[in-house]
């Protein structure tokens, strides 16, 4: 029975039995709809939150790619390079180093030193004879960030936000951020500070068996020949808008990734395909990955594109086309040169001594075709260098317009 009340709302008298509650079958609907509603929406919460971390990713590259040009224009047209240059004979007899970036120091900082800047830390880059100074690729933002904003040492745009690791390292080391070198989720091509000479050899880091011009051979090099530093200009990239400078180490968007064994003629091995829980690394074919180009634009570039260049079965294919685009060597760093995850980091001295080159990134699953004890699967897999050692070096291409 109904009735009016006070306000003229329709309403109906109780039965005598209370007020009736929800039926079972109700309460279920009720759960079935909010259940349908969060499937609806935690997919679109998951992309709006890997959308989110995109851009500001993208952003973080674009800003550390402008660095190169504001560097440039305040240090003679000049790629970012810390490294001694001037090539003036044994350690014994040359002059003060070059050091364009850093402060004075009370010593002559060798070869392979860095100096950071703002701080009176010099890091050694001595790793085995055909990396060299190469590890300097991981850590070079946050020299370029001290330099760039007055001492700066922990701006988060030197880390991806979905690459945890480097982030995670830097914290741990924080409270002595002014004498270690953090690793970054963007790598810096070492073509950008080493002579092009090197990676016309098949090999990167031997010396080319003729005597070509202005690099000599055998003993008589002088340390910044071994080493192949040079002060590479910007006005020196032959093809800027298909020169890669920085890469993204992982693509980040990816969960999972596929591992094989691809050589330099473009053949893989597909024999033992392993299907592994980690993002692809950069230069892994199934890999879409953010880049900066010499001509200051980032992209995001599908790395399958550079393995048809470069396999001889794909249609029209022939040395002349795919020699630009293959890298002089695989990227297969071992375990000495990536590192000790649990050591004290890369660490710098006041006094030019070497402290602790430690770069840490043993497991964090870059495909170096190498076994790590605590990956699985093993082996990982193992791929031609892109970016990383670029047929010609500063002179080469990277990518395929």
């Amino acid at each position: 029975m109904s009735h009016r009340n006070k306000m003229g709302v329709l309403s109906r008298r109780g039965d005598g039995h209370g007020n009736r509650g929800f039926t079972l079958i109700e309460l279920l609907v009720v759960i079935a709809i909010i259940a349908l509603l969060i499937g609806i929406l935690l997919p679109a919460l998951g992309k709006a939150r890997k959308a989110a971390r995109n851009a500001i990713s993208f952003s973080n590259l674009r800003q550390l790619n402008s660095l190169h040009h504001s560097y440039g224009n305040e240090h003679r047209n000049s790629w970012i390079n810390p490294f001694w240059t001037d090539g003036r004979g044994s350690s014994a007899t040359k002059g003060p180093p070059i050091q364009i970036l850093g402060n004075p120091v009370p010593y002559e900082p060798t070869v392979n030193q860095v100096v950071k800047p703002n701080s009176g830390y010099v890091f050694t880059f001595n790793k085995s004879s055909n990396w060299l100074s190469e590890m300097f690729a991981v850590h070079w933002a946050q020299i370029a960030m001290a330099w760039a904003s007055n001492g700066d040492q922990t701006s988060e745009v030197q880390w991806n936000p979905s690459d945890a690791a480097p982030r995670l390292r830097a914290q741990d080391l924080e409270a002595k951020a002014e004498s270690v070198l953090f690793d970054t989720s963007y790598y810096y091509s070492p073509t950008m500070w080493l002579n092009a000479r090197r990676y016309e050899t098949p090999i990167v880091g031997q010396i080319p068996n003729s005597v070509r011009p202005g690099i000599q051979t055998g003993s008589g090099l002088t340390d910044p020949q071994i080493n192949w530093h040079r002060r590479n200009r910007i006005d020196e990239v032959a093809t800027p808008a298909q020169k890669v400078v920085l890469f993204q180490r992982f693509d980040a968007n990816s969960e999972r990734r596929a591992e094989f064994t691809i050589q330099l003629d473009g053949n893989f091995n597909n024999t033992n395909v392993n299907d592994s829980p980690f993002p692809p690394t950069w230069n892994n074919p199934g890999a879409r990955v953010p880049i900066g180009l010499a001509d200051g634009s980032v992209v995001t570039y599908t790395m399958r594109n550079l393995y048809r260049m470069m396999a001889a079965s794909t249609p029209g294919s022939t040395i002349a086309k795919r020699e630009p685009f293959t890298p002089v060597d695989r990227w297969t760093p071992d375990v000495s040169i990536l590192g000790d995850p649990n050591g004290a980091g890369f660490t710098g001295t006041g006094d030019g001594s070497t402290a602790n080159n430690n770069h840490q990134l043993n497991e964090d699953a870059l495909e170096d075709g190498r076994s790590h004890p605590n990956i699985s699967p093993q082996p990982l897999g193992s791929y031609p260098a892109f970016f990383w050692a670029t047929r010609d070096g500063i002179k080469g291409r990277d990518i395929q317009l």
